[in-house]
């Protein structure tokens, strides 16, 4: 009987080794037939194959939450936003428009405060611990009522700080309208960063609060339905009030009243107007 070396140092005749090789092939099967087995979306039985969907459940919602996250990065790199990163703790109730007003407005004071060429982060802005207050105003009407909120947003990151002040809409209705933030440079016992010589943004209507820009346009929206109630607009010297009524005379009449009673609570010098009424019929929300 010849005896031949394998590969480990083990003796073995030919017999052997045939024996061997079955041994190993049949195993070889076994292993092929268990992973034919796995990737079949039902078992032998019948019965689904749970390891195999679950798998692939799961690596479908990680492609999927990795391509949204990308997706939201590539926006937000080469968007002119500087984001405060917990806002969110804060702002209950803040529409996305008006937090990207914030953002936008913040990115535009940062970059006057920067050398010539640097560009704002769109991370890095946090709220300042104690500084956030937050209060309603309401007027007689029940009409312009909003939350009205002022913060300290520090940048460590940049060593700068600024103060922000913010309106937006409360109650029962959606309310488009222009509130743009404020923002302003810090001064006293509330600067914690060394002097950078902080810039503030030019007014956006300087020494106009009387400016029809800061107001319009201004829309209304059934928070139910979501359909638009009514929108003033300005047309040279006419005030214009789109109410979608519909041929309905107590919307417009209830519209009309509400109109009036926005106009009459902001600065506009309604004397150097004409408010028109109009009634449309667009059912779109």
């Amino acid at each position: 009987m010849v005896e031949k070396m394998m590969d480990n140092g083990e003796m073995l005749s030919d017999d052997e080794i045939l024996i061997k090789d079955k041994v190993e092939s049949v195993e070889h099967k076994q292993q092929m037939l268990k992973r034919q087995k796995f990737w079949r979306l039902r078992n032998e039985d019948g019965t689904p194959n749970y390891i195999l969907l679950g798998g692939t459940v799961i690596t479908l919602l990680v492609v999927i939450w990795a391509v949204w996250f990308i997706m939201r990065e590539i926006k937000l790199t080469n968007s002119r936003l500087t984001k405060i990163s917990n806002l969110w703790r804060y702002g209950s109730g803040m529409s996305e428009t008006s937090e990207n007003s914030v953002y936008a407005m913040l990115y535009n004071a940062i970059q006057i405060n920067l050398p010539e060429g640097e560009n704002p982060p769109h991370r890095g802005a946090k709220i300042r611990e104690g500084s956030y207050k937050q209060e309603k105003v309401v007027d007689s009407n029940d009409v312009n009522n909003v939350w009205h909120s002022e913060f300290i947003v520090d940048i460590a990151k940049l060593r700068q700080s600024y103060r922000i002040s913010v309106d937006w809409p409360l109650g029962g209705k959606r309310v488009f309208s222009n509130y743009y933030p404020e923002i302003s440079c810090l001064s006293g016992d509330e600067v914690i960063y060394e002097d950078f010589q902080c810039k503030e943004l030019p007014e956006r209507f300087p020494g106009e609060k009387s400016n029809p820009a800061r107001y319009l346009p201004h829309t209304v929206v059934d928070e139910k339905t979501g359909k638009i109630e009514y929108t003033v607009r300005r047309f040279n010297s006419d005030l214009m009030v789109f109410m979608q009524t519909c041929g309905n005379a107590k919307k417009a009449e209830k519209y009309k009243a509400e109109a009036s009673a926005w106009l009459e609570g902001t600065e506009l010098d309604l004397e150097k107007y004409t408010v028109k009424y109009l009634e449309a019929c667009d059912e779109r929300p």
